[in-house]
């Protein structure tokens, strides 16, 4: 907690000008284990596998919805839910499939992810979602397809992905078909074992970071189909395959950069076995 914490640039304070305690959050002072969400049809959030959803009095769209330290689905396949007005979260340990299928969704705030450990599915095919939250990711394990199909979405956050499993999931389709995603950060690569297809047909990314690949055994059409990739697959290749154990790479760069000169002046430098 943080006392005279700025909310859109203003100094919370109560009637007689002392500075009130605010959850940056949590700044709507939810009770625990509750997410408030928007819908657009005035009713509560459909599929989802939650444990009570209650209309917030004043309103005739918003449910503050109820759930157990495991966020499994809550709102899964909620296609009514078009926004996430605030959580209080800090809980909670696993959030596997959250916003999986909540294909209205498109805005999502900052909330406590600080105990969860598994964000698998976490917002796959939220297809309205543009921009990516923040969310603490230190003790995260599994992020297998987190953002799979999210076609609108154009940037994310640099998470913390240290604590990845060094098993069979990795980062395995984490971003995968994300068609408009323009640029990732450098994410922490460094015990990552397996990254097949993380960013299959990412078809607007515009360059490749140089991530660590030390402990990749495969990275199998990591990038297949970053047509518009101007730069870093070269750099990245080079750096792979100088390593002790190269790891596997069947269709690594297959069809990266071929709609740029220098992305395809960059593959044309890359061995055949690796596109």
């Amino acid at each position: 907690m943080k006392y005279g914490y700025t909310i859109n640039n203003k100094l919370m304070a109560n009637s007689d000008g002392k500075l009130l305690s605010v959850d940056p959050y949590n700044p709507l002072n939810l009770p625990p284990n509750t997410i408030r969400v928007r819908t657009n049809d005035g009713q509560p959030p459909v599929n989802g596998f939650y444990d009570s959803a209650t209309l917030v009095e004043g309103t005739t769209d918003v449910y503050d919805v109820y759930k157990g330290n495991d966020f499994y689905a809550t709102f899964g396949d909620s296609t009514n839910v078009i926004e996430v007005l605030g959580a209080n979260s800090e809980g909670i340990t696993g959030a596997r499939s959250m916003f999986n299928g909540c294909t209205a969704l498109s805005s999502v705030p900052s909330f406590d992810t600080s105990k969860v450990t598994d964000m698998e599915q976490m917002f796959e095919d939220c297809t309205s979602l543009t921009t990516a939250p923040y969310l603490d990711t230190s003790n995260v394990r599994d992020m297998f397809q987190t953002f799979k199909d999210c076609v609108s979405l154009t940037s994310v956050p640099l998470y913390d992905t240290s604590k990845i499993d060094a098993g069979v999931v990795g980062l395995m389709n984490t971003f995968a078909n994300c068609k408009s995603l323009i640029s990732v950060p450098l994410f922490d690569t460094s015990n990552i074992e397996f990254m097949f297809s993380t960013f299959k047909n990412c078809s607007s990314l515009s360059a490749i970071p140089l991530f660590n690949t030390s402990k990749l055994k495969a990275i199998d059409a990591v990038f297949e189909n970053c047509v518009n990739v101007q730069s870093g697959a070269l750099a990245l290749y080079q750096q792979a395959s100088s390593q002790t154990n190269v790891p596997g790479h069947t269709n690594t760069f297959s069809n990266c950069g071929i709609n740029t000169q220098t992305g395809s002046a960059e593959l044309a430098q890359i061995p055949d076995d690796w596109k």
